[in-house]
């Protein structure tokens, strides 16, 4: 039997109002509502300086899921190995920031974050008894170590010293990660024949986005506390997850 764990926030120390970016948490919230109707055990995971936004958005769209807080390697040891006495099975990261190749982790201008940024990476060691699955956007995130650092210069600006070096079982890179998210809740919907869409659509994304901004969640592009995810304008959103849920 499944139980998983959902990691996800990514603080943006350079916004006005620093905060948890708005790209993350509404797919993580989601992932776990649709998750615990399917009747899979799901608790999600960040650390303290995320924490109020994901915890406002885990109110609105999952309640009563458990969420779990670290604040350093050591709670994240201890915390691994409580998982591994509850039965984890899998550990799913969406729009988590990793180490780069120096250990340092970096936003998408290349800025080291890791003094707001708690090093979860040890969750995702190949001795570690679950399957990780790491869900990303732009090469710095949790498991983005599966793509080559050529490959995120390539693509991404500041990509050779941003990439997160850091790999996992399975990744989903997404033009935005809360896109993968409900991408991966609608595939095992399919599997088991259930859910019917009823988490995973643009109607519920809207929801989980604005309960992030109301707890002071910032768009992780402009670094305002606005109703928006990486600066997008809604029919686009609208559009990608109509397009999932209707695939």
């Amino acid at each position: 039997h499944a139980h998983v764990v959902i990691l996800t926030g990514t603080y943006i120390p350079w916004a006005s109002s620093p905060a948890a970016e708005t790209d993350g948490p509404p797919g993580a919230a989601i992932l776990a509502a649709g998750l615990r109707e399917l009747g899979v055990p799901v608790r999600l995971l960040t650390d303290k300086w995320c924490a109020p936004v994901i915890a406002a958005v885990a109110a609105k769209v999952a309640p009563g899921v458990p969420i779990d807080v670290c604040t350093d390697s050591f709670s994240v040891d201890r915390l691994a190995r409580r998982y591994e006495t509850l039965g984890v099975t899998h550990l799913v990261t969406v729009e988590r920031i990793g180490p780069s190749v120096d250990g340092t982790s970096r936003n998408f201008r290349g800025e080291d974050i890791s003094a707001f940024t708690t090093a979860f990476h040890s969750l995702l060691a190949a001795e570690q008894p679950w399957t990780t699955i790491s869900i990303g956007d732009g090469g710095n995130e949790l498991g983005m170590g599966n793509v080559s650092t050529e490959i995120v210069a390539r693509g991404v600006r500041h990509g050779a010293q941003l990439h997160c070096v850091v790999g996992c079982d399975h990744l989903i890179v997404s033009g935005v990660s809360n896109w993968g998210a409900l991408a991966l809740l609608l595939s095992v919907e399919a599997l088991r024949g259930g859910g019917k869409g009823k988490h995973a659509n643009a109607e519920r994304h809207r929801v989980a986005v604005r309960a992030c901004v109301d707890a002071g969640a910032v768009d992780g592009t402009s670094g305002r506390g606005v109703v928006s995810v990486d600066g997008l304008a809604w029919q686009i959103h609208d559009g990608v997850i109509g397009q999932l849920a209707s695939a």
